[in-house]
């Protein structure tokens, strides 16, 4: 990090005139703001008020640093809270950019008072809400003036509307001022039709006679033009639906201060009644035929088929889309094709037409597939029975076609049930066939085999060859499993590269067979996309029905494809009690370490390392120890595997180095167990290294703590950087340019690839406790130790010897030139503030060879 001083470099000239124009534009807003006549907020997301004017403190009696220990739900009467909290949560969630309301606030006194809110929601650029800015204006006495006035209304209104008689108040131009219902029940309009009227001069009226009325003498436009009022005129007027109506009329001109009309009274009663009734009877009979038009315009138009029949089943009438509808013609005088009807609808659809024929008036609806011209077809059926009515006298149908609708309800349903890359029933569909078969099954006296299929490192294929072609392997699984099982299994696919096969009947050697079977068709390789072939194995866990539920033979079955994967893959184990005591005991293990890492309760002993060259600790490794129930502190072994398993090696490893980094800077402070050189070394997964962002979590936590780079060592095995996909190899890389030490763990036990000390920038290797434990005793040992060491001393990399635990296995590594070791015979792992006690000072330059080089104390 580049040390800098406090005299930066000057702000440039267009900096400080930003800042000033800021500071002005602040100004600015806080002098309108702060005297605005109306009241003005700014609102967090809580309600409570972030800034207020003097304004809006006089509308609710407070004072603005009352206000500001307040929020808006204060002092809101509780009568309008929910409408304000449901369109701020509208607005918040970009439903609406604002919104304007009318409400009462409670005064501090208790009254309330009548305010229009406007609201604003101010987000960030990403769109993020940050705050409301409310405008509140007092509408008390707009309020109370509208009231009164409403008042005045109500009883004019009240006036007009008790009138039998249409009256209507117009401008000279037609424009409507007051009118009561009765008015446009007689007149068959609305005010905007009479408006249109008067002005174009369209509105017809005719005499007793049925003459035209000349314009000029027409009631309405005489007064208007001469400002003479008009009595008792009979006249007849023709609506817009088409119906005369014969109506007495009189008007009353209104002049304005110069005398001139300014607006006319219209008062008109209906007397229809009073003319002829053959009148009436003509319009009634227009009615009818109007009426028996538009029912044929409907019939000729709907996508619906509209059909009638007796009670033989012979059609009366048919609309013209039946062959549409059907697939096929159908006029009338034909008998209906029931035997079109799908074999498995027809007994209960024509079962309830039955029903239908003995209940007059009933209705029934149903749907059916329908054979049409060379498919089936979904058609929905309402029926009804108006064989009784003389008008009908038949069975009323309106079939339509829901052909669309229901294959899409069963593709939905099928997509519900099924996996959509592999096409297998999914988890739903198959613990529901579980436990249908465990009932055929145990119903027949026979036995159901379950077995669980994972595919053997299938994560490498998406790491390294991408999701594409994780995909394609996925689907040829698929379909080899289809075609290698037999047709009463069921194949289903669980999620990721997990798959299920459902075996009902059979002995133990018909299901040793189908597992066989399975992974010997699983060993094809599989040619991708882009004709590239890739082998591929899988592990397989059986198990039989005991009598559980499908969810624990399940889990029994995953018990076992668990330890198939443990002894080493491509591989068949059958569960057992033992392996359910072993489930349990994950399920246990796991439960515990996730209650370590909620309550933070994680150990980190670590463990020092020591020089060879002369005696002093160097650094320590950190090792994680679990609390257990009885506050037993356990090794992780157990807890990383489940961890690996679980997804829970991230946590882990982040609270891990947490601890890490707080001991260091502890160490730092007090200097202790040694010099300020100390390095701690961690242990990271596969899963950590392969995240983005660990390099980056890393450098967080060593500046957190004021550290060093050089102060923390990342440690992982030959196992962890196998197949290594390109995210691995950016966060080594980012790793060793920060200046973190990488060493390669437990060398010589995994893959022993030369390829990957030229690929990674390792700094050191571990040579396994195995290795150590024959040094002396087995010749094979000693001569692979002494060839690690050459091996590191070519490389330019340290080698640190695991598990040293007896006085000559320190002697023969000092021999052969190893520089540090590890192990409980130069110091066992021990809490952070007690390592200093652990570690052993080592007398390296004792020169009695009879006697080891024991510790000095």
């Amino acid at each position: 990090m580049t040390a800098t001083t406090s005299s930066g470099p000057r702000p440039a000239p267009d900096d400080v005139d930003l800042a000033v124009r800021l500071a002005e534009a602040e100004a600015r807003f806080s002098l309108g703001f702060d005297h605005a006549p109306i009241g003005m907020a700014l609102v967090d997301l809580d309600g409570g008020f972030l800034r207020v004017n003097r304004a809006m403190g006089r509308i609710v009696g407070l004072t603005p640093s009352e206000l500001l220990a307040r929020t808006f739900q204060d002092i809101t009467d509780p009568a309008d809270l929910d409408l304000d909290l449901h369109q701020l949560g509208r607005t918040v969630a970009g439903e609406i950019d604002g919104y304007t309301i009318e409400k009462n606030y409670v005064r501090a006194d208790g009254s309330l008072v009548a305010c229009q809110l406007d609201v604003a929601l101010v987000r960030s650029d990403d769109g993020t809400p940050q705050h409301f800015i409310s405008q509140v204006q007092d509408i008390s006495e707009r309020k109370a003036a509208a009231a009164s006035l409403e008042q005045v209304r109500s009883a004019q209104r009240a006036c007009l509307e008790a009138l039998e008689q249409g009256v209507v108040m117009a401008d000279v131009d037609g424009t409507i001022h007051l009118s009561n219902a009765a008015a446009w029940r007689i007149l068959g309009g609305d005010p905007a039709t009479f408006t249109r009227r008067v002005r174009t001069g369209t509105w017809n009226a005719y005499d007793e006679h049925g003459d035209l009325i000349p314009l000029e003498d027409r009631p309405i436009i005489h007064t208007a033009l001469t400002g003479e009022r008009v009595t008792d005129r009979l006249m007849h007027i023709r609506r817009d639906d088409g119906q005369h109506v014969a109506i007495r009329m009189a008007t009353e001109p209104v002049l304005d201060d110069t005398g001139a009309v300014a607006s006319i009274v219209i008062a008109f009663a209906d007397i229809s009644h009073e003319q002829a009734l053959t009148t009436a009877q003509r319009h009634a009979d227009e009615e009818v035929r109007a009426s028996k038009v538009l029912l044929e315009a409907f019939l000729e138009r709907s996508a619906d088929l509209i059909c009638v029949h007796d009670a033989r089943g012979y059609v009366r009438y048919t609309s013209p889309t039946a062959e549409t509808v059907l697939g096929h013609p159908l006029v009338a005088g034909d008998r209906m094709h029931w035997d079109r009807i799908h074999p498995d609808d027809a007994e209960g659809g024509l079962a309830a037409y039955a029903e239908l024929l003995e209940a007059p008036g009933a209705t029934v609806r149903a749907e059916v597939r329908y054979r049409g011209d060379d498919s089936w077809r979904h058609l929905e059926i309402v029926a009804t029975n108006r064989l009784d009515d003389p008008a009908v006298g038949g069975v009323v149908g309106n079939v339509r076609d829901i052909t669309e609708r229901a294959e899409a309800a069963a593709q939905l349903s099928w997509q519900a049930f099924h996996d959509q890359l592999t096409g297998l029933p999914n988890r739903g569909l198959l613990m529901d066939r579980i436990g249908q078969a465990l009932e055929r099954t145990r119903r027949q006296g026979e036995r159901l085999a379950l077995l669980f299929i994972d595919l053997d490192r299938f994560k490498l294929v998406n790491d390294e060859r991408g999701h594409e072609a994780g995909d394609s392997l996925l689907v040829e699984v698929a379909g080899r499993l289809r075609d290698t099982v037999r047709s009463s299994d069921t194949v289903a696919r669980l999620g990721g590269d997990e798959f299920v096969v459902v075996a009902e009947g059979g002995d133990d050697h018909d299901i040793a067979a189908l597992a066989t079977r399975i992974l010997t068709a699983l060993e094809v390789p599989v040619v991708l996309p882009d004709d590239s072939a890739l082998a591929v194995s899988a592990s397989i866990g059986l198990a039989y029905d005991a009598g559980h539920p499908p969810e624990r033979l399940l889990r029994d079955a995953d018990a076992a494809l668990y330890r198939a994967k443990q002894r080493g893959r491509n591989r068949m184990e059958v569960f057992n009690e033992a392996l359910r005591v072993a489930a349990q005991r994950r399920s246990t293990v796991e439960t515990t370490l996730r209650r370590a890492l909620d309550d933070g309760a994680l150990a980190v002993h670590h463990q020092p390392i020591v020089s060879l060259d002369d005696g002093s600790v160097v650094g320590t490794e950190a090792l994680v120890r679990i609390p257990s129930r009885d506050g037993h502190l356990e090794a992780p072994q157990e807890y990383i595997a489940v961890a690996e398993d679980r997804g829970l090696i991230v946590p882990l490893g982040e609270a891990v180095l947490e601890s890490v980094g707080r001991t260091l800077a502890a160490w730092r402070t007090a200097a202790a167990p040694c010099d300020p050189a100390t390095f701690v070394s961690v242990n990271v997964s596969a899963r950590q290294l392969g995240s983005s962002s660990f390099a980056a979590g890393v450098a967080a936590t060593l500046d957190r703590h004021g550290l060093r780079p050089r102060d923390l060592v990342v440690e992982f095995t030959e196992d962890t950087v196998i197949g290594a996909d390109r995210s691995t190899g950016r966060t080594i890389d980012a790793l060793h340019e920060m200046g973190v030490r990488l060493w390669l763990d437990d060398f010589g036990t995994g893959y022993s690839s030369l390829a990957y000390l030229k690929r990674f920038p390792m700094d050191a290797l571990k040579l396994d406790r195995s290795f150590v434990r024959g040094l002396g005793e087995d010749h094979s040992d000693t001569e692979i130790v002494r060839a690690v060491l050459a091996l590191g001393r070519s490389l330019g990399l340290t080698v640190v010897a695991e598990g040293v635990e007896t006085p000559r296995q320190l002697t023969l590594l000092h021999d052969l030139g190893c520089h540090r070791v590890q192990g409980f015979l130069v110091g066992r792992p021990a809490p952070a503030d007690e390592v200093d006690r652990e570690a052993r000072h080592l007398d390296v330059l004792g020169t009695d060879p009879a006697q080891p080089r024991l510790p000095l104390r």
